[in-house]
C-alpha cells in the first residue's frame, strides 16, 4: 500500500492548483443544491452520488464549507428500475421531476459510464468531462495520477480545519482513489461429517442424541467493478503530525496520530510547508477530529 502511494504523491506535488467549487453543479433556486460531481460512481446498474442542500442557518447536523452551511448526503439511482432514493435510508420512488436523480439517470444511466473513452462527454451546459481508464468521468480541477487499474484524484485546494471551534493549527487534504475490483465466484455452502446418532440404555428406557454435520458457510460472489474510497489527510502544524480520515482500497485508516518525518510518502511533508500559509486557505469543519 505504500509502495503505491509513494509514486503517486510525489507526482500530486508540482500539479497546478484549482478551485473545488469546479466540481459541483448547481440545482434548484439561487443554487441550493449541489450535487458533487467528484462522489458520482456506478456499480451493477445503481449510481450513487454525494450532494449538498446548503442551508441558512447552522445546526448541530450542517457542515461548514467555505464559509457555507449545509447538509450533506449520499443518494442512489437504480438504472435497471428508473428509480431513485436520495438517502440511504429512505426507501426507493420513481423518478418524476427530481431535479439530481433526473439529471443522474439521464447522464449516467442512458449514455453509460462505463464504456472507457478518452473523448470528451458534453453532459449539458454546466459540465464537460472526460473518462478516465477505469471508466468514471474525470475530477475537473483536481490532480489526477492514472496507472490503468487505479488512479489518484488530489484536490489541490486545502483547507483549514476547525477544531474545537478554532482554525489556524490543522490543515487538511482530500483525495479519492479509484480502483478495479476483480470478479469474485460465490462458493456453495459445504458439510463436514454426517448426522450421528447415538443411544443408551438408562432405567430401563433408550435415550438418543443426534449430531449434526459441521455446516461450511458459502461465500456470495461478486461482480467486480470499481471501488471509491475518499481521504482525507490532516496535519497538525503545532504537533508536526498526521492523521488520514475515510478508507483506502475499501479499508478505515489507522485510527492514531504520526510523525511526519515517518511518513515516506513525502505528502504530509508537503502539506507541512504550506501550514504558514494556513490562514489564507477555505476554513471547513469537516472531518471532525
Amino acid at each position: 500500500m505504500v509502495k503505491f502511494l509513494i509514486p503517486l504523491l510525489a507526482t500530486i506535488i508540482s500539479l497546478p492548483n484549482a478551485l473545488y467549487a469546479e466540481g459541483w453543479i448547481k440545482f434548484g433556486k439561487n443554487g441550493k443544491y449541489i450535487l458533487d460531481l467528484t462522489s458520482i460512481y456506478k456499480s451493477n446498474q445503481i449510481v450513487s452520488y454525494t450532494w449538498r442542500n446548503f442551508l441558512e442557518n447552522n445546526t448541530k447536523n450542517t457542515v461548514t464549507w467555505g464559509g457555507k452551511n449545509y447538509s450533506e448526503h449520499v443518494g442512489y439511482v437504480n438504472c435497471k428500475s428508473s428509480e431513485t432514493k436520495i438517502a440511504e435510508w429512505m426507501p426507493w420512488s420513481a423518478i418524476v421531476k427530481q431535479n439530481i436523480p433526473k439529471y443522474i439517470f439521464e447522464n449516467y444511466c442512458q449514455e453509460g459510464i462505463g464504456s472507457i473513452t478518452s473523448k470528451p462527454i458534453k453532459k449539458d451546459n454546466y459540465h464537460v468531462t472526460k473518462i478516465d481508464s477505469l471508466g468514471l468521468p474525470e475530477i475537473k480541477g483536481w490532480g489526477k495520477v492514472d496507472k490503468g487499474d487505479k488512479v489518484l484524484y488530489v484536490n489541490p485546494q486545502l483547507f483549514q480545519l476547525r477544531v474545537r471551534g478554532n482554525y489556524g493549527r490543522y490543515l487538511m487534504e482530500e483525495s479519492i482513489l479509484r480502483w478495479y475490483i476483480n470478479p469474485t465466484k460465490s462458493t456453495p455452502p459445504s458439510t463436514i461429517g454426517s448426522y450421528q446418532t447415538d443411544c443408551y440404555e438408562s432405567y430401563g428406557q433408550i435415550n438418543c442424541t443426534t449430531k449434526p454435520p459441521i455446516i461450511i458457510q458459502g461465500k456470495p460472489g461478486n461482480p467486480g467493478g470499481v471501488g471509491q474510497n475518499k481521504t482525507y489527510t490532516v496535519v497538525d502544524c503545532q504537533d508536526e503530525t498526521y492523521r488520514r480520515y475515510g478508507k483506502f482500497f475499501g479499508h478505515n485508516h489507522r485510527k492514531r496520530w504520526k510523525k511526519i518525518l515517518d511518513d515516506k510518502t513525502g505528502q504530509t511533508e508537503r502539506l507541512l510547508s504550506q501550514c504558514k500559509n494556513i490562514s489564507s486557505f477555505l476554513k471547513t469543519s469537516y472531518p471532525n477530529i
